[in-house]
């Protein structure tokens, strides 16, 4: 950091202080909304494949941190509603058809919940 400082005098300057460590993420046991999307998009003709893996994603923190409305742990879930190409780059793009697929994908995942919720 100090170089940095050094380096860009003048530019910037930085000052960080790390109060806290998140806590690492790990997979919940509990498979139902996996299952959920992985029917809702077998509906609709969409080949599912979900996987485990740790990102820069802001789920993690809601998975230690928080609770629903009775009291359950927090169980994140990523799922991709579209086509991304060059991600994280100025060129950046989205496959339109991709994002209207991925909404109704939702869309349904939303009913198929619903239902298997029910029973």
């Amino acid at each position: 950091m100090d170089d940095l400082n050094i380096k860009y005098s003048g530019y910037i300057k930085i000052d960080m202080e790390i109060k806290s460590h998140l806590m690492p993420f790990v997979k919940s046991k509990d498979e139902f909304l996996s299952k959920v999307i992985v029917k809702a998009g077998s509906q609709l003709g969409l080949n599912c494949n979900p996987g485990t893996f740790h990102a820069g994603a802001e789920t993690h923190i809601l998975s230690n941190e928080k609770k629903n409305a009775v009291d359950e742990q927090f169980i994140p879930v990523i799922i991709g509603l579209a086509n991304l190409e060059n991600i994280h780059s100025p060129d950046e793009k989205l496959d339109w058809e991709s994002f209207l697929k991925g909404r109704e994908w939702l869309e349904h995942i939303i009913a198929v919940f619903a239902q298997e919720s029910v029973k």
